[in-house]
């Protein structure tokens, strides 16, 4: 049975009440900002790898990209892919794996730090990712992943390969010991 609606005349549909484990609970409501969240995290994969597949296209027929490319990839990322171009010029991102199947990628920033990053889950150990990216949402990505990404479509990746514990290292080292081993 649903709970009776809290003013006279107003009826509440079922669908806005849930089953709780202590009988009927009104449900939270989705405001405007959070469906245009979730509408885009629906679209945006889509989006961004047939992006990336077109990015791998052009760049195997010609090794350059267009400038029709290069605004379609502004329009939907924003600044951080200009600097994350600059980063894959640099040649900057390295694919770093061991024999366990463990794997993940270094990236040197503008400032010669090294940075962490993980393509599957979408994480970058750099402020920008933790503040722009997940806090403010004014970012998809942080320039270091949009780098890794671009890098994986042009196959211009470095490699690396290290043993199990060096890769198990590479994860529990700060940032600042990782400029070290560079």
């Amino acid at each position: 049975m649903l709970p009776a609606a809290a003013s006279p005349g107003r009826t509440l549909r079922p669908c806005r009440w849930t089953r709780a484990q202590h009988g009927w609970r009104r449900r939270r409501r989705v405001t405007e900002p959070e469906e245009k969240m979730a509408l885009s995290l629906g679209i945006l994969p889509v989006v961004m790898a047939e992006l990336l597949n077109k990015v791998q296209q052009v760049h195997q027929q010609s090794s350059q990209l267009t400038d029709e490319l290069l605004l379609m990839l502004k329009f939907v990322f924003g600044p951080p892919i200009l600097q994350a171009l600059e980063l894959v010029d640099q040649r900057s991102v390295t694919f770093v794996d061991s024999p366990s199947g463990r794997s993940l990628y270094q990236v040197i920033g503008s400032s010669g730090r090294v940075y962490r990053c993980f393509s599957s889950c979408l994480y970058c150990s750099c402020a920008a990712f933790m503040y722009s990216v997940l806090r403010r949402n004014d970012h998809i990505l942080c320039k270091h992943l949009l780098a890794v990404y671009l890098c994986q479509a042009m196959g211009t990746l470095r490699q690396l390969r290290v043993s199990n514990q060096q890769l198990t290292d590479l994860l529990q080292a700060k940032d600042e010991e990782l400029e070290s081993t560079e």
